[in-house]
């Protein structure tokens, strides 16, 4: 390569015609062609890096650290979704399973109550009859319970207004003896 350098600089470009002269070439262009002919130093051991080494390579730790984070963090969001909706996968089927039995359930109910309603001389109707007259059996008994005990509360109030008017009866006499003049006293006095 070295052979190559320099044989390639020692030879002139031919210059065509309309071609401009190029200008002298400066100090500092002669010296790096000088520097390109010289060896470059054949490294024979590694030295420390420099501080830049070291920033260098504290920025790449942290930027491999920070993409290893965020890789991490993306995992856990994904194991978290996948672990979420295989719960609610689960869910969902005993839901359904749940929903469809009460759906047989009440399409059972609906259709033994309405057989039992409509059927008059089937099992069933026999039994919403016994049922009615209870219930009415109930309502009558109520009833005159709930009369009973109005019955009771007048007879109760009664009896308060009559005691009253009899103590208010009792008061008024009690009044009318001490208000008697004393004239009348002598006179309703017995003589002996």
């Amino acid at each position: 390569m070295l052979a190559r350098l320099t044989s390639s600089a020692s030879r002139k470009p031919i210059a065509k015609p309309g071609d401009k002269p190029k200008p002298k070439p400066t100090e500092k262009e002669e010296e790096n062609k000088e520097n390109l002919d010289k060896p470059l130093p054949i490294p024979t051991e590694r030295k420390r890096p420099g501080t830049s080494g070291t920033e260098l390579v504290l920025r790449a730790d942290r930027v491999e650290a920070s993409t290893a984070f965020q890789r991490a963090q993306r995992a856990e969001q994904e194991y978290r979704a996948r672990r979420q909706a295989t719960i609610a996968r689960s869910d969902a089927k005993a839901a359904k399973v749940h929903l469809g039995e009460a759906g047989k359930q009440f399409r059972a109910g609906v259709c033994s109550s309405f057989i039992a309603i409509t059927l008059p001389n089937s099992r069933t109707s026999r039994v919403v009859r016994e049922k009615k007259s209870v219930w009415k059996d109930n309502r009558e008994k109520k009833r005159l319970e709930r009369e009973k005990a109005k019955k009771e509360k007048e007879e109760k109030e009664k009896a308060r207004k009559e005691r009253e008017e009899k103590e208010e009866a009792e008061r008024k006499e009690a009044e009318d003896k001490e208000n008697v003049a004393p004239e009348d006293e002598a006179a309703a006095a017995p003589t002996a």
